[in-house]
C-alpha cells in the first residue's frame, strides 16, 4: 500500500495472512499450549484438546512441517552394523533371551514393538522358492480399515544360494531355526517370541543402552528405546541407496514426508560421517 508523508510518498508492505500464521506459529512451542489448556480440566474438554494436538500434528506429519519448530528433539538412537553386531552377542538381565531375536526382526522389518510383540507362529510364512520369509501384521498405527499387511524378510546372504548362511543377524534363518526347534510344542495361535510389551521394552532398552556403551558424542545422546528398531532399519537401508519411496513402502508409511523429516535425521555416528564430507565434495570436481 501507498501512505502519503509531507515529504515523500512511503510504499508499506501488509503482511497476508500466510504470512501472520507462519510468524505467530513459530513462536508457538507445545508446552506453550500445554499451559494454556491447564485450566480448562474438564473431560470432554481434555479429549477436544487431544484430538485438536493429535490432528494438528498428523496435519503437519502429512505435509512435512515440524508442529513445534523452537522444540529441540532428542531423537531416537541408530545402530550401526557393528553395534547390531554387538547387541547380538548381548543377555539381558532377565535372562529372555528372545528378546535378542525379537529387536532383530523389528529391524530388518521396520516393525513397531506392539507389531513384534504380536506376533504369532502362524504369522510366519516360508518361501517354497527362495530363502524369504513374509510376516503377517494383523493391524498396525497407520491401518485405517483394520486389515493388516505383511512385509518380507529375506536371507541377507543370498536368496538363491546353496552354501548355509552363517550370518548371526540373518533374521529369516533365525526365525527358521526358532520355528523348526519350538513350533512342535506350540499352538496354532501361540506368540512368537513369548513376550509381552513391557518386557520386550525393558529388555530392548538395556540390549542398545549396552550396545551404544556411552559412546555418543554430547550432541548426538538420544533415546535408546524400541523405537530405535524402525530408525536403525530407515537408517541401513538408506545407507544400502533403497530409495524413501521404498522405505515408506517397505515401513507402511504413508507418504516420504515422514521417513524424511523424522526417520533420516539425527543419525548416531554424526562426527564420523560429517568428517569425510569435504573429500566427498571435492572427489568428483572439476581438476
Amino acid at each position: 500500500s501507498i501512505v502519503q508523508g509531507s515529504d515523500c510518498v512511503k510504499h508499506s508492505s501488509v503482511p497476508t495472512e500466510a504470512e501472520k500464521r507462519a510468524f505467530y506459529a513459530n513462536g508457538v512451542t507445545e508446552s506453550d499450549i500445554d499451559n494454556h489448556m491447564q485450566a480448562a480440566r474438564a473431560p470432554s474438554t481434555i479429549r477436544s484438546r487431544d484430538s485438536t494436538l493429535k490432528g494438528y500434528k498428523e496435519v503437519c506429519d502429512k505435509h512435512g512441517f515440524d508442529p513445534f519448530p523452537n522444540r529441540k528433539t532428542k531423537r531416537t538412537v541408530t545402530l550401526s552394523i557393528d553395534r547390531l553386531h554387538t547387541l547380538n552377542n548381548l543377555a539381558p538381565p532377565s535372562g529372555r533371551t528372545t528378546s535378542v531375536l525379537a529387536y532383530l526382526t523389528g529391524v530388518m522389518g521396520l516393525l513397531r514393538l506392539k507389531e513384534v510383540v504380536a506376533l504369532r507362529f502362524d504369522d510366519i510364512e516360508f518361501s517354497d522358492t527362495s530363502s524369504s520369509l513374509r510376516i503377517r501384521i494383523r493391524q498396525f498405527k497407520t491401518d485405517q480399515s483394520g486389515s493388516g499387511d505383511s512385509v518380507v524378510v529375506g536371507c541377507v546372504t543370498d536368496l538363491h544360494s546353496s552354501k548355509a548362511c552363517v550370518d548371526p543377524l540373518c533374521v529369516y534363518h533365525r526365525l527358521l531355526q526358532l520355528l523348526w526347534v519350538e513350533k512342535l510344542d506350540q499352538s496354532v495361535g501361540s506368540s512368537l517370541f513369548g513376550l509381552t510389551y513391557s518386557q520386550l521394552s525393558q529388555d530392548i532398552k538395556f540390549l542398545v543402552e549396552t550396545a551404544m556403551d556411552n559412546n555418543e558424542v554430547d550432541d548426538e545422546v538420544g533415546r535408546k528405546t524400541s523405537h530405535s528398531m524402525r530408525r536403525t532399519g530407515v537408517y541401513l537401508l538408506s545407507q544400502a541407496g533403497i530409495s524413501l519411496e521404498a522405505i515408506a513402502e517397505y515401513g507402511r508409511w504413508r507418504d516420504v514426508n515422514t521417513v524424511a523429516n523424522h526417520y533420516m535425521r539425527g543419525h548416531s555416528g554424526r562426527e564420523a560421517r560429517e568428517k569425510v564430507y569435504c573429500q566427498k565434495m571435492l572427489r568428483n570436481g572439476d581438476n
